[in-house]
């Protein structure tokens, strides 16, 4: 076997060439984040003997993650699709990673194919080593008025909170992540306001107020982070 240390600083990632496929995992989770010229149908797609439609999708991209497990080295029962299109006879497919029936943040799976069936690329960020409590202790309602009081007094009575949901947010912290179950919401007021709309996410185990796990600027882009 071939080893080909990059020179990608950020990512210090490690390529593989084995059989012609080409491996290169995630520093921090250590599992495949791209595969590249695998070239393998499903099993069910006999070779390229079925053309692949859209409705039975899914299903056999999962078989194919199980069929391969050993290569991709993830769960294929924890992903749901959440996207396929077919674009100049090649499918490309989107899996979002669940835990415990809760999504995980910016997880997803993605394959490319041939309309055959044939896989000739595959690219995740997943996460393998997810433990912690689905129940939450912090109420959303808590949630949201803690978001809330980071704005001026006298804008706090117009805001509302949209696009609710419990999620698992992963915290970079060195060389690896630690897994918050928690609330992700929107602030917005009573009119459309690029300085006031901003999406929040907020620890649903860990009281602390004023402190949030992510926030960020939902029209502008702007990024902040704060652990108080």
């Amino acid at each position: 076997m071939d080893i080909y240390r990059g020179k990608d600083k950020d990512e210090k990632e490690k390529k593989r060439v084995t059989e012609g496929i080409r491996i290169i995992r995630d520093r921090m989770t250590k599992i495949p984040k791209r595969v590249l010229g695998i070239e393998l149908y499903p099993a069910s797609m006999k070779k390229g003997d079925i053309v692949l439609t859209e409705k039975i999708i899914e299903p056999t991209f999962k078989s194919f993650i199980k069929e391969n497990r050993k290569l991709f080295e993830i769960e294929a029962d924890d992903l749901q699709l959440i996207a396929a299109k077919n674009i100049r006879n090649r499918w490309f497919v989107k899996y979002q990673q669940y835990y415990e029936g809760i999504p995980v943040y910016h997880a997803t799976v993605n394959l490319e194919s041939s309309d055959r069936g044939r896989v000739g690329s595959y690219a995740a960020k997943y996460h393998p080593k997810i433990r912690v409590s689905t129940e939450p202790k912090v109420q959303l309602d808590e949630a949201i008025q803690t978001a809330k009081r980071t704005y001026k007094e006298q804008d706090q009575s117009r805001l509302k909170a949209k696009d609710d949901s419990l999620i698992i947010y992963p915290e970079k912290k060195e060389d690896t992540y630690k897994y918050h179950l928690a609330w992700m919401f929107e602030i917005v007021g009573e009119e459309p306001d690029p300085e006031i709309e901003k999406y929040f996410i907020v620890d649903a185990i860990k009281w602390q107020d004023h402190s949030f796990l992510y926030s960020q600027i939902s029209r502008c882009r702007c990024e902040r982070y704060c652990t108080g």
